[in-house]
């Protein structure tokens, strides 16, 4: 299961790449939700359905020029992805917002139910349990 769910969230990264929305969601679950109260650029806000997550993501390409993602990890753990990314925005007031980033996605029978957007990676591995907090704290 842990090689389909990566296989289902890799083909929505592609999808992004793209801009082929129908090709992002075509996993949601009816119920998907996407969780941005662990990432500090945003709100805390949990957005609930495919509208409303559909709202959310182009609401958050309002505020770029230039937006460009490059995943370095697809991380399985049971019903859950860990994907590790470098993001490369260039903001409407010109500023470059680089970083490294995470999406913590939970799937059930070939769909996706949840993601999770996560300001520090590490914060991802440790909600997905891929690695303990003291692992963490000490760099393992």
């Amino acid at each position: 299961m842990e090689s389909e769910n990566v296989a289902i969230v890799r083909r929505a990264y592609e999808a992004w790449q793209r801009m082929d929305m129908d090709g992002i969601s075509a996993a949601w679950a009816p119920e998907i939700e996407w969780d941005l109260t662990h990432h500090d650029e945003t709100d805390d806000t949990i957005a609930r359905g495919p509208a409303e997550v559909m709202a959310l993501l182009a609401e958050w390409m309002r505020i770029w020029r230039a937006y460009a993602i490059e995943v370095r990890s697809y991380e399985p753990c049971g019903d859950h992805v860990l994907v590790v990314f470098d993001r490369r925005g260039l903001d409407r007031a010109n500023a470059h917002l680089d970083r490294t980033v995470s999406h913590l996605w939970t799937l059930s029978h070939g769909r996706v139910l949840r993601i999770a957007a996560y300001s520090d990676p590490d914060e991802g591995r440790r909600a997905a349990g891929l690695v303990a907090d003291d692992q963490v704290e000490r760099g393992v």
